[in-house]
């Protein structure tokens, strides 16, 4: 992402698990006014001892509003 901010999801903000469904939401208050199109991601998941793990990765498009507020 070079430079630009990161956006950080959690169980309570913008993901939800489902069984082995994972359904990720990213509100518009997490990309009002970025500037990029493509941007990498990865899931990553906290066990229970503090270890980190990487569920899966890959990379994004974000469609940007074309409608603005009057």
């Amino acid at each position: 992402m070079g430079g630009s901010r990161r956006i950080h999801l959690s169980l309570s903000d913008g993901i939800a698990v489902n069984g082995n469904r994972v359904q990720i939401t990213v509100s518009h208050d997490k990309t009002d006014g970025a500037m990029w199109q493509y941007a990498a991601y990865d899931l990553q998941m906290t066990d229970g001892t503090g270890r980190v793990k990487t569920l899966c990765f890959g990379r994004i498009r974000l469609l940007h509003d074309v409608t603005r507020q009057v």
